[in-house]
């Protein structure tokens, strides 16, 4: 927009303008009806706004008021811009407009419809309706994992996985299911790594070769995201963790998860979302918050069985008589990290929440950048 321009944020239709003029000279139906020539049923429906205005009837509503034609042909025009905009500024108001810009995924902008347009480019979408077409079906059939069912918010969820696509690298290798496998074996050996400015190019780059893409993105202060497995628009797979928590044992766990549902349904058409409350062990929400609890329980299981070389070994231990030095001994063992091994510990109720939380490797966001703690 301009600085002279401007974009309304109400609509005004020639039917309410026509009932309007009516009404200010004590007229009704009967009279546009006596004056058009018409049926008095018409002139309602033309009042009640179930006429659109063509070029016959903005001549006989222009004969009834004294008005030019071009007059009533315009204001239909402007009325179904600015119905446009309305829809745009109810779609806006819903939108993480203010995260959006805090990362620098869409621009500052002065007005409302410059930063509702922007939100559009950023989808790279024309309109609402194109977007509703996309991504509102996209998460109105993910499969949600949720601690608060009925709680998510489709605006930040879409914005999310759009910006998941965005910053996930290409790949040109096709999905394979062996290649991915192999994969997740590979990295199993960062998981000891202590900064994601390493790991992170490193797992991107194994899982591409496997016709994956992985992507680690901010999510909205507000929002209960911890990671989601679907097909972008190509039909290659990807997998959005958001790191919620902040520890290695929800990161990991999350990654491999996601990837479970890759390898376990890899022609899923809906998306796989778990939303997870930030003090929640990896792997401990009910399986009853889920719109696929099979699924979830599944890719729970299997995302352990990549973490750890032998959970039996887990199973014979108390909690009580664990301390650090043996944690870290268990976390050799099983080739994985302390942090992992505790929070596995927590997850199957051998090791209290509270407790050995130390051994965690902690992370920070730096803008967009997630790095070491």
């Amino acid at each position: 927009m301009t600085a002279d321009s401007f974009a309304p944020r109400w609509a005004a239709s020639p039917s309410e303008i026509l009932r309007f003029w009516l009404a200010a000279r004590g007229l009704g139906p009967r009279d546009l009806a006596d004056r058009t020539g018409r049926s008095e049923s018409w002139a309602e429906d033309l009042l009640g706004g179930t006429i659109d205005i063509d070029v016959d009837t903005a001549y006989l509503i222009a004969e009834a008021t004294s008005t030019s034609p071009s007059f009533w042909e315009a204001a239909e025009t402007q009325f179904e811009t600015d119905q446009e905009n309305v829809t745009l500024d109810t779609w806006c108001e819903h939108m993480p407009i203010k995260h959006m810009s805090a990362m620098g995924w869409i621009p500052q902008a002065d007005s409302w419809y410059d930063s509702a347009r922007s939100a559009l480019d950023f989808f790279g979408v024309a309109s609402v309706a194109e977007w509703n077409s996309y991504y509102g079906a996209l998460i109105s059939n993910a499969r949600l994992r949720s601690e608060r069912p009925g709680q998510t918010r489709t605006p930040e969820l879409a914005t999310w996985m759009r910006a998941c696509e965005l910053f996930a690298p290409e790949v040109s290798e096709s999905y394979s299911e062996d290649r991915l496998r192999g994969a997740l074996e590979e990295v199993r050996s960062c998981v000891t790594w202590p900064d994601p400015a390493r790991f992170v190019p490193h797992i991107q780059r194994t899982l591409g070769r496997a016709g994956v893409r992985l992507a680690i993105v901010r999510a909205a202060p507000a929002s209960f995201l911890s990671g989601a497995a679907w097909h972008d628009a190509s039909g290659s797979p990807i997998i959005g963790l958001t790191a919620r928590g902040l520890t290695d044992d929800r990161v990991w766990f999350s990654l491999y998860h996601e990837a479970a549902h890759i390898l376990l349904d890899p022609e899923a058409a809906a998306p796989f979302v778990d939303e997870l409350d930030s003090s929640t062990v990896a792997g401990t929400s009910s399986f009853q918050d889920s719109d696929d609890p099979t699924s979830e329980r599944e890719a729970d299981t299997l995302a352990v069985e990549y973490l750890l070389d032998d959970i039996a070994k887990l199973l014979d231990l108390q909690g009580s008589t664990l301390g650090v030095r043996e944690i870290v001994r268990l976390a050799a063992a099983n080739n994985t990290s302390p942090g992992v091994v505790v929070g596995q510990l927590q997850h199957l109720g051998i090791l209290e929440f509270s407790r050995r939380n130390s051994l965690k490797r902690r992370y920070q966001w730096s803008g967009s950048i997630l790095g070491k703690r």
